[in-house]
């Protein structure tokens, strides 16, 4: 049997949920997803001089980052997880 990479994750009902994808989302927009998908989430707003010393080269990588996306997310996308489960999703605050 082949590999294949899967775009689209079917969400198998119950207790489990699909974790989008959330980097480079609106946080409200991320915000709401999490919750409509039954997750409890957990917010940071980070500053450029905090992203800059947590992670040198964030910008370099992302330069078109703008305020208000979503630049981490504590569990991983397209991954199943519990209803209920704590996701932490950081994002950039420019002001």
């Amino acid at each position: 049997m082949q590999a294949r990479e899967v775009d689209d994750v079917v969400e198998p009902g119950g207790d489990v949920a699909a974790v989008p994808d959330l980097f480079g989302v609106n946080v409200e927009t991320a915000r709401k997803q999490l919750t409509d998908a039954g997750f409890v989430v957990s917010v940071d707003a980070q500053s450029k001089d905090r992203i800059n010393k947590e992670n040198p080269t964030f910008f370099t990588l992302y330069p078109n980052t703008q305020d208000g996306q979503v630049i981490s997310q504590s569990l991983p996308a397209k991954s199943y997880q519990k209803r209920g489960a704590v996701i932490a999703i950081a994002y950039y605050k420019a002001k």
